[in-house]
């Protein structure tokens, strides 16, 4: 971790807004990108460094880890157990807009918008960084990679991500569902175009899925999805991220839903705390590294020799380099998996 000093604010991105002038303390490469940004000589970097708390120091723990959805999800069981090991509520730094995941959940003693004002580090008795944990160690379930970097034993006793929905949230969006058919959720797009399955293959899963008596949901944020082509529309298709709905509003969807069937993302996981079935397809990732301890969810690998590589997005780089997915901008191992494999798994679950 490295605190950063901004005489002048600096613009975080578009969704994130500005970091205003001040003290901050940031993940490592954060502190970097950050002073990148900033105009020259108004930002200073120095690393951070921490006192070991006594054995007396009541002050809680601080965790800190931004995002994304999916991996704070996959965190959950894990501060579960540290709740229950240490006695205490640890606090959660994390981006603010992902707050609403954490509603409901017990285990934390309070949550931190990301990044942490430098005067607020005395309220911690120790914070913990869990940047690139996850990232650089793909040979165990991330669950686990979280557990250990917090100082737990594995395996845990419990690997089910925590999450809860409301009853008023489910009566509010109970309209999208159908009322005569199974319905299944269909996530297309992950939020990195290395996890995606090709949309025209998507479209052969999603007609074959309706005919064989199945409501089609699909979800993902406003524009991110293509219409249905005409000749394929059905009373029985539903694409409800024209609706521009909120993450929590889609959780409520797929809590009333029978099936989940999507890309290596947050819904996959949130399926699994859900207790949902679910279909996942993976190619760049080690499925039991993300869903092993999922039994409800069935995982569909692509084959390749390039699989898993185990590629996160990085220097604004969606694929590994000198790959054959380079070139061509999608995952050949995700599009090598036939649409009739992924509707046959999906039958295997269908109630």
């Amino acid at each position: 971790m490295h605190l950063i000093q901004l005489s002048e604010p600096v613009n975080m991105s578009a969704s994130l807004g500005e970091l205003g002038r001040g003290e901050w303390l940031v993940h490592d490469l954060n502190a970097f990108e950050l002073a990148q940004r900033a105009k020259r000589g108004t930002a200073k970097v120095r690393e951070f460094t921490q006192a070991e708390p006594t054995n007396t120091d009541n002050r809680p723990t601080l965790i800190m880890r931004q995002g994304a959805i999916g991996d704070l999800l996959m965190l959950t069981p894990a501060l579960a157990e540290f709740k229950t090991k240490n006695f205490s509520h640890p606090a959660l730094c994390c981006w603010p807009k992902h707050f609403d995941l954490f509603e409901g959940n017990r285990d934390l003693g309070g949550l931190i918008p990301y990044p942490l004002p430098a005067d607020q580090i005395p309220f911690f008795k120790r914070i913990v960084s869990l940047e690139n944990t996850m990232e650089s160690d793909h040979s165990q379930h991330a669950t686990d990679v979280f557990a250990k970097a917090l100082g737990l034993s594995t395996p845990l006793p419990n690997y089910k991500p925590k999450y809860f929905v409301r009853d008023e949230e489910k009566e509010k969006v109970a309209p999208y569902l159908f009322k005569q058919r199974p319905n299944i959720v269909i996530q297309q797009r992950a939020s990195v175009a290395n996890r995606d399955y090709p949309l025209d293959q998507w479209l052969e899963v999603i007609v074959k899925l309706e005919r064989r008596g199945w409501g089609v949901l699909l979800v993902g944020y406003k524009g991110q999805i293509p219409i249905i082509p005409r000749q394929y529309q059905s009373p029985f298709i539903r694409d409800l991220s024209r609706h521009d709905l909120t993450f929590r509003e889609i959780a409520s969807v797929l809590a009333q839903s029978q099936a989940f069937c999507g890309v290596d993302s947050a819904f996959a996981h949130l399926a699994h705390a859900l207790d949902i079935p679910a279909v996942v397809l993976f190619g760049a990732f080690d499925w039991k590294t993300r869903t092993a301890h999922a039994p409800k969810t069935i995982a569909i690998s692509g084959n390749g020799d390039c699989a898993p590589c185990s590629w996160h997005f990085h220097a604004n780089q969606m694929f590994p380099p000198n790959k054959p997915c380079t070139a061509i901008q999608r995952c050949v191992v995700l599009a090598g998996i036939p649409p009739e494999r992924i509707v046959s798994k999906i039958s295997l679950i269908k109630p």
